[in-house]
């Protein structure tokens, strides 16, 4: 197998990161969606506003874990970590193109960062 490339490090190390913050946000964001404080705030009566905060936990918890899974993968060079943020870029492209003109430096970073997944030491990596 190829010598992991520096940049790559670098991007498994800060999605690692990311991936763990979101799990802990998750994680408090369900646990303070049980105080009384929010049981009786109704958001157009479909959900009470703790059920919104414990949601949103929810989906904290998820999109964590999975980056930090990809983060795990990209790292030990497995090819379906490279896969699944390949697919993440070109979700995170079109959002980007989307919220244009707003979305320009997002746009540019996702860019960058799928030229630099398709480079041929990184690659080379995964593999491919």
């Amino acid at each position: 197998m190829a010598q992991r490339p520096a940049f790559l490090s670098i991007i498994s190390i800060l999605l690692a990161i990311f991936g763990l913050l979101m799990l802990l946000a998750g994680v408090m964001l369900v646990a303070f969606s049980n105080s009384d404080v929010f049981k009786d705030i109704d958001i157009e009566g479909m959900l009470t506003f703790s059920g919104a905060i414990a949601a949103t936990g929810a989906v904290f918890l998820v999109v964590g874990l999975l980056t930090f899974i990809v983060a795990m993968l990209l790292w030990k060079g497995v090819k379906l970590g490279w896969f699944l943020a390949i697919i993440v870029l070109i979700l995170n492209l079109i959002l980007g193109i989307l919220s244009l003109p707003s979305g320009v430096l997002n746009l540019v970073i996702t860019i960058l960062l799928l030229w630099y997944f398709f480079r041929p030491n990184v690659r080379e990596f995964f593999g491919s």
